[in-house]
């Protein structure tokens, strides 16, 4: 049977590199190719090594997530790079398996000061080639490069020999470890949105889901892998409005009750329903909190289901740590109009979660940032690094592992929400390695 590889791309030029290359590096395999198109989650033109690499890992990672009974997921993201003060084009590629992931990119060549000019106002490369050599579409054709070395090399053939350098892990499997089980979970995960999306009618774009993989390793790895989590939780408890009467605090994504079990510790007249989508989660947090008798519920939910939103009535506080995230722009706008609702006047949405940057050094910063914190936060507990190492392996950091079931947003967007909503004195509170605590009151007099 031949063996299934999925571009993420409709662009013939790019469907026939990857094809040549998995067929010169593997003679004795047959291959299906199909092409899909999906969003590349960076700028139309990237303009750096680091931010067309992003837009090659999201573009396999949602086709995985899109066909995920292929074989392979092929990722080409067309970008520029400064080349000692010049604009030079390249390609930034990535394969994954069902083992492992690789990555590779062309040779970079300089664009002619006709071509950069039209960049710097704002042209993509394929529209600049055009209008500079007076081509249509060469972009699906021979290129910027074809044009130039007078099709001595052109585009398909500059791929190629990208996707058969990004394809010698999986040539010499020995040489290169596997991913580890958590990448994999990663992967299934999507693999059961998709399958949830599709007996809906089919995915335009696939919602996010959680396995109980996810759970454990979370629960296992939590403290080392969020940031300042003491602080974020300290944080988040003192800036609700509770007040020592009865109140209803409403938390969202809820996991093992380490917010929860800070709320009801300091606040003794307060309530708290915590929602979960995770049965595990759920459980552990009903046996961390069952000391605090009916002052906790837990209850299971979607989070971009609009269903729990109603029966629940008012609420003095709605909070949530690391689960926005997993929404879209479309669906965090109407959250927080829903949260806005539900929150009695004087109340708070306050929000955890990890942020988009809008720059790609802002994305090397967070992303530096997060290795950074969990190392330190290995030798602190453990004394080694071991945590820090399965961090790394698991591909845990989204700023260099990207996941299209993961869309943070950036920040100064969310907060325009927020206030959109009718939220006042909105704010931040806490960030740190793209990671922010944010958030507003409603008629809240300070």
């Amino acid at each position: 049977m031949p063996k299934q590889i999925v571009v993420a791309s409709t662009n013939p030029v790019k469907l026939l590199a990857v094809l040549n290359g998995f067929q010169r590096m593997f003679p004795g395999d047959e291959f299906e190719i199909q092409g899909v198109s999906v969003p590349s989650g960076v700028s139309d033109q990237p303009l750096s090594d680091a931010e067309t690499l992003r837009g090659a890992q999201n573009r396999a990672a949602s086709a995985a997530v899109l066909v995920p009974q292929a074989d392979y997921w092929a990722g080409v993201e067309g970008g520029i790079t400064d080349l000692d003060g010049e604009l030079a084009t390249f390609a930034g590629i990535v394969i994954r398996g069902r083992e492992r992931t690789s990555k590779s990119r062309t040779g970079a060549f300089l664009l002619p000061p006709r071509v950069v000019e039209l960049i710097h106002q704002g042209k993509e490369l394929g529209d600049a080639d055009d209008i500079v050599f007076g081509r249509t579409n060469s972009k699906q054709e021979n290129g910027a490069i074809g044009l130039l070395t007078d099709n001595q090399v052109d585009r398909a053939a500059l791929y190629e020999q990208a996707v058969i350098l990004a394809l010698a892990p999986f040539k010499n499997p020995a040489l290169y470890p596997a991913r580890e089980r958590s990448e994999n979970a990663r992967t299934a995960r999507g693999a059961a949105a998709l399958e949830a999306a599709e007996s809906a009618g089919g995915p335009s774009e696939v919602p996010p889901a959680w396995s109980e993989e996810n759970t454990q390793d979370f629960v296992d790895y939590g403290q080392y892998f969020v940031p300042d989590r003491e602080t974020q939780i300290r944080t988040l408890a003192e800036l609700l409005p509770a007040g020592e009467n009865d109140c209803h605090v409403l938390e969202l994504c809820c996991g093992e009750g380490l917010l929860a079990e800070a709320v009801l510790e300091k606040y003794p007249g307060c309530r708290v329903t915590g929602l979960d989508g995770s049965p595990g989660m759920l459980d552990r947090a009903r046996q961390r909190l069952a000391r605090f008798g009916e002052r906790f519920t837990a209850r299971p939910f979607d989070l971009a289901d609009t269903a729990w939103r109603s029966p629940l009535g008012k609420v003095r506080a709605v909070v949530s740590s690391l689960a926005i995230h997993h929404l879209d722009r479309t669906q965090k706008e109407l959250l927080f109009q829903d949260v806005f609702r539900l929150v009695e006047p004087g109340g708070a949405f306050i929000i955890a979660d990890l942020v988009q940057p809008e720059h790609p050094l802002g994305v090397e910063l967070a992303a530096r940032e997060w290795d950074a914190a969990v190392r330190q936060r290995a030798l602190e507990i453990d004394g080694d690094e071991r945590a820090f190492e399965f961090f790394e392996r698991a591909g845990w950091n989204f700023f260099r592992h990207p996941d299209p079931l993961d869309q943070p947003s950036p920040l100064l967007a969310q907060l325009h929400w927020l206030k959109q909503a009718g939220f006042q004195n909105v704010d931040v509170y806490w960030m740190r390695a793209g990671h922010a605590i944010f958030g507003g009151y409603k008629n809240y007099n300070t």
